[in-house]
């Protein structure tokens, strides 16, 4: 796709957006409503917005297809966070759901409690931070058909994210609203910002 094009379509997020000052890290998430075809895109916009992790929700892959995906990726000069064994199906056989982290910076995949409960729902990782502890990172894609679940897997999220003891960062696609728990609860005691 031509950049005249990108632009038009938004694809490049903030045009003229300065790169993280040194020792900094910049975030960013996306949810790619399926990630065959669009990496080179994903990729652009990436650069563009000067990231050194996007969180993707919906990427709907499945296990046997990551290795192309982490070779399209690497070639790029970055690095695919995925867990191959938490690629959810839906009652079709297809691919559904899905997180994964797309970076340029140091980070680890990190235990998820939430992945048995709610398959390809949500990836967890440590960020290296130097000289300090890591930071922990959550990636969430919640339930939209059922809100009972989404505020479940919300607040189990947050919960175990907190109970770390670490600085925690966690953004996605929540499929919930700052009036609904757990974000009501956590902005009255200034948990969230």
């Amino acid at each position: 796709m031509a950049e005249t094009e990108k632009v038009k379509r938004g694809l490049l997020g903030c045009p003229g957006l300065a790169p993280p000052a040194p020792g900094r890290c910049r975030f960013g998430t996306l949810n790619c409503q399926g990630i065959t075809g669009k990496v080179s895109e994903i990729i652009d916009l990436f650069n563009a917005n000067h990231l050194n992790i996007l969180g993707l929700q919906e990427v709907r892959m499945r296990p046997e297809n990551i290795a192309a995906l982490r070779r399209a990726v690497e070639k790029a000069g970055l690095k695919l966070y995925i867990d191959a064994k938490d690629c959810a199906t839906n009652a079709q056989g297809q691919a559904a759901h899905g997180v994964a982290i797309i970076a340029n910076h140091p980070l680890a995949l990190d235990r998820n409690p939430l992945k048995k409960r709610y398959p390809g729902r949500s990836l967890f990782a440590r960020v290296h931070v130097p000289r300090r502890r890591p930071l922990r990172l959550g990636i969430p894609y919640h339930d939209a058909t059922s809100a009972a679940n989404a505020e479940d897997q919300a607040g189990a999220m947050m919960k175990h994210l907190l109970e770390m003891g670490d600085a925690a960062v966690a953004m996605g696609d929540w499929n919930r609203v700052k009036e609904e728990p757990p974000f009501a609860t956590a902005l009255a005691h200034n948990s969230l910002i």
